[in-house]
């Protein structure tokens, strides 16, 4: 693949190279080389370049447009094939679930374990095929149906929902351990109230967040981003924010001391009380 698109490139740049300059040479003919066969003036014995260009540069650059046509073309089918894989993937992950949700009657307090093992294990595999978009869709189906609440028999730890599209979800009052949200997008959301104890949100971006009573300890923040928020109410005890951002955003001194690593943490235009 790299090299089929280095070779694109450089057909790419020697046909815009060549298109310019013959462009150029056809608006100022006595500019232009003798042998390129523009400058009519001077007889020129050999083929000029006006004669080449007939006879290969021409039928060469027709094939290489049609190649690159097709690629654009097979690329296109590509992608219409992958969002049809992700949908069927997503709609059978929702028909498989709700089965065993009426099947099982899961919202009462003394359903089988194996069941719950059975959803984290479905949940797991589902996760590894998914795109961001469809993560962030996965994970509000399962906050509507209500398997995650706090002290939920449905254990999420190790989860993957790296890369996330949770923009404007509505995560308060729940409970989600030890999941990856790593490289999520979680902007403009409400966390309130809610226990993310040991969640990697390593290179997140949380900003304008809601965060009041929000229990973060020994969760990851490396390089994530959390700007424009009120911190002040949220528990950061063994927490790491290296290098976090926190600019325009309102903290504590006492939680920055509660922080397990705060190297390079940017604090700058941050309002520390």
């Amino acid at each position: 693949m790299g090299l089929i698109c280095g070779v694109k490139k450089f057909l790419m740049f020697l046909i815009t190279t060549s298109f310019i300059l013959i462009v150029y040479w056809a608006f100022f003919p006595e500019k232009s080389p003798i042998w390129t066969g523009f400058y009519t003036n001077i007889k020129y014995t050999k083929k000029t370049l006006w004669d080449w260009m007939d006879l290969i540069i021409i039928p060469i650059t027709i094939i290489i447009i049609s190649y690159l046509f097709k690629e654009y073309e097979k690329n296109k089918d590509s992608k219409i094939e992958e969002e049809k894989f992700q949908n069927q993937s997503m709609e059978s992950f929702i028909d498989i679930i709700s089965d065993l949700i009426i099947k099982n009657d899961l919202l009462k307090s003394n359903v089988k374990n194996d069941i719950f093992t059975l959803i984290e294990t479905r949940i797991k595999f589902v996760l590894e095929i998914l795109d961001g978009s469809r993560k962030g869709q996965l994970l509000q189906f399962l906050l509507n149906i209500g398997l995650i609440k706090p002290n939920s028999k449905l254990a999420l730890n190790a989860v993957n929902f790296d890369n996330a599209m949770l923009d404007g979800i509505i995560l308060n009052n729940i409970e989600i351990k030890g999941v990856y949200f790593r490289y999520s997008s979680i902007n403009n959301s409400d966390l309130s109230n809610s226990n993310f104890n040991g969640c990697d949100f390593s290179n997140a971006n949380l900003s304008n967040s809601k965060v009041e009573n929000c229990d973060f300890s020994y969760a990851f923040f490396n390089n994530a981003c959390l700007k424009n928020m009120n911190l002040t109410k949220v528990n950061f005890e063994g927490a790491d924010l290296t290098n976090a951002n926190l600019n325009n955003s309102t903290i504590c001194q006492v939680q920055l001391d509660r922080i397990h690593n705060k190297s390079g943490i940017k604090i700058k235009k941050a309002k520390i009380i």
